[in-house]
């Protein structure tokens, strides 16, 4: 028994310390951060390469959205400057690095450069709900072998366009919160695949303006989008400081 519990004790501490290694490495090897004049902004832009990531005119809130993978509205707090103050950043690393660790170094640029100081929590606030209609779900269910996918574009008028092929509710869901910037639960109770393509007026946003989201998800599926109250994933900004340029 003794012998199990050093090894489990041993296999404990290599553990943590892999976890404090991984952490340890969450960092970009060259960092540079500065302010933009609001006379000389360009175009925002951000890109990933393999060593490099490349910020131009970003705000605070935009790169925590990013970091995070939140919405605005799930950000709470801070400073009034995260999102009028906007910044380029270039931040290299020596070895080639995916998308989800180069995430992972941001959150530590942000919490070194910027001093980001926050927490995470659950609230209850606005969500929208996806249920059936009255005359019920009018999904075509997918055929069997096609290729799966949910996309979010624009049509050729500007206007957005949801299209999905083999694809489950919780996809048209993640694609739908995304447009109208609010948490979208699932209480359809749909559990197949489908296909399907919604196209909606981008500046239609209102429960009773003609063409909206909320009129083609009804005409074309069958479902309906209904304001509720929900649990709300938030993050909250305690702290934040202005970096200086380098």
């Amino acid at each position: 028994m003794r012998q199990i519990m050093d090894k489990c004790v041993l296999l404990l501490g290599l553990i943590l310390m892999f976890n404090g290694f991984a952490m340890s490495q969450a960092s970009f090897d060259v960092v540079s951060v500065k302010p933009v004049s609001t006379k000389i902004r360009e175009a925002m832009d951000f890109r990933l390469e393999p060593k490099t990531l490349t910020v131009t005119s970003w705000s605070l809130a935009l790169l925590i959205q990013r970091a995070y993978g939140v919405r605005r509205d799930q950000i709470l707090g801070g400073p009034t400057w995260i999102d009028s103050e906007m910044y380029d950043i270039v931040a290299k690393t020596e070895e080639e690095t995916g998308p989800s660790q180069m995430m992972l170094m941001l959150r530590t640029l942000l919490a070194d450069r910027f001093g980001l100081r926050m927490r995470r929590e659950t609230r209850e606030g606005t969500v929208y709900a996806l249920i059936t209609g009255k005359t019920g779900p009018r999904l075509r269910e997918a055929k069997e072998g096609t290729r799966s996918f949910v996309r979010l574009g624009h049509s050729v008028s500007g206007a957005y366009v949801i299209q999905g092929q083999n694809a489950s509710v919780s996809g048209l869901i993640e694609k739908l919160a995304n447009v109208l910037e609010r948490p979208v639960i699932d209480r359809t109770g749909l559990k197949g695949s489908y296909d399907f393509r919604l196209e909606f007026a981008v500046n239609s946003m209102m429960p009773d303006s003609g063409e909206s989201v909320f009129s083609v998800v009804q005409y074309e599926l069958g479902l309906k989008l209904e304001t509720q109250k929900g649990p709300v994933e938030a993050i909250v900004v305690e702290s934040a400081t202005k970096p200086s340029a380098n």
